[in-house]
């Protein structure tokens, strides 16, 4: 991969708030997608400039 990178970090409540996000995230975005024609256009496009990468959980360490 070439480019500008970026990483976007998320924070939340415990595992079942992770475990809701694609719910909440995709009712949200048809919601949007149905009522927005420019917010449909950028999310046709979306793919042409940017690669959605895995995700991992990552559970906050104690270095005391």
């Amino acid at each position: 991969m070439s480019g500008p990178r970026a990483a976007l970090v998320t924070e939340y409540a415990g595992d079942a708030a992770f475990a809701r996000k694609s719910a909440v995230k995709d009712a949200y975005k048809k919601a949007l997608l149905d009522t927005h024609p420019e917010w449909k256009r950028s999310n046709d496009t979306k793919t042409q400039i940017r690669s959605d990468l895995d995700e991992t959980l990552a559970r906050a360490v104690s270095l005391n």
